[in-house]
């Protein structure tokens, strides 16, 4: 029994190493009441005031909100694929042909050989075609989309804007909870560090090098607050769909580096505030990982030094 309980201890251990977790964390309480549960946060903020924050969703809410949504499957991926091009190229003579295939980790590449130089072109342009339209039909039917990155080459990533902009009608008892705490004649950098402090006190899981992320620590919003824990991605939804459900005139860019994300917000700049510029608009930026509390307009050195490095990509929604 005592070897058995050591084991289990060993596995709960190792379950939760790849969560970040300190003092800065909220306390969490969770209530059920018959088809709905009701959130209760409460933590310290960057200037050590204590903070509270509770909102209900139902169960079917919290339970089917993405509900299908999983880790991307590169093998399903590039049968698909594979599928797709055999399919569209059947009706050749294949005789008169040769076609050779090269899987990579998350790409597939096809070579044609022909002496017909007519049906060589016309192969290879059916081939690519079937390529790209079954791969922009997997990525959209499982929420997923490329990355376009220089330091991330065959690369793909859960699709974030899409994300935020199909999670705003799920948003509303968050944003009908932080509207009735602070009004509506408060400053929005008061909500903006509010939303900021809350999202930062939530435990974050590791997200790994872009290339390599397959999404299995992505959580969309809902199913966020409901496992309570997500990567830097899921904090970067659930904060941008927040903000732009209670400001639907703010935009916002969304800065993805290669082993990390932070958020911008085209408002005011004053000198001493941590900005970039995107298409000749200037945006504040701001930590959403956490655990550590910091407000908009401050960032890690780490963060500022890749932002100056120009190591990032930008969704502008």
């Amino acid at each position: 029994m005592d070897r058995l309980l050591r084991s289990l201890a060993v596995t709960v251990v190792i379950g939760l190493s790849s969560l970040t977790t300190t003092s800065f964390a909220a306390d969490r309480q969770v209530t059920q009441e018959k088809e709905q549960q009701t959130f209760y946060y409460s933590w310290r903020d960057y200037q050590g005031n204590e903070q509270k924050l509770n909102f209900t969703y139902s169960n079917d809410q919290l339970f089917n909100h993405y509900r299908r949504f999983k880790g991307f499957n590169d093998q399903e991926y590039l049968d698909k694929i594979n599928v797709k091009v055999m399919n569209t190229i059947k009706e050749f003579d294949r005789r008169k042909y040769r076609l050779e295939s090269t899987r990579k980790e998350r790409s597939i590449e096809y070579k044609v050989f022909s002496d017909d130089k007519a049906l060589l072109n016309e192969v290879e342009t059916r081939v690519e075609n079937a390529k790209q339209s079954a791969r922009k039909s997997y990525l959209k039917k499982h929420y997923y989309a490329d990355l376009e990155a220089i330091w991330a080459t065959d690369a793909v990533r859960p699709d974030l804007p899409r994300f935020v902009k199909d999670s705003y009608n799920y948003i509303t008892p968050i944003r009908e909870a932080v509207i009735a705490k602070f009004g509506n004649n408060v400053r929005p950098q008061t909500i903006i560090n509010f939303i900021l402090g809350w999202v930062q006190s939530m435990p974050v899981s590791e997200l790994p090098d872009r290339f390599h992320n397959s999404g299995e620590n992505f959580k969309p919003p809902l199913k966020l607050i409901r496992q309570e824990y997500g990567d830097v991605d899921s904090k970067l939804v659930l904060t941008s769909a927040i903000l732009k459900a209670i400001y639907p005139r703010l935009t916002i860019a969304m800065i993805s580096t290669p082993k990390h994300a932070l958020i911008g917000l085209n408002l005011p700049i004053r000198k001493e505030d941590k900005h970039i510029e995107i298409n000749g608009l200037k945006y504040l930026v701001g930590e959403v990982s956490g655990p550590k509390q910091m407000p908009i307009a401050e960032v890690r050195s780490r963060s500022w030094e890749m932002l100056n490095s120009k190591q990032y990509i930008v969704d502008i929604i």
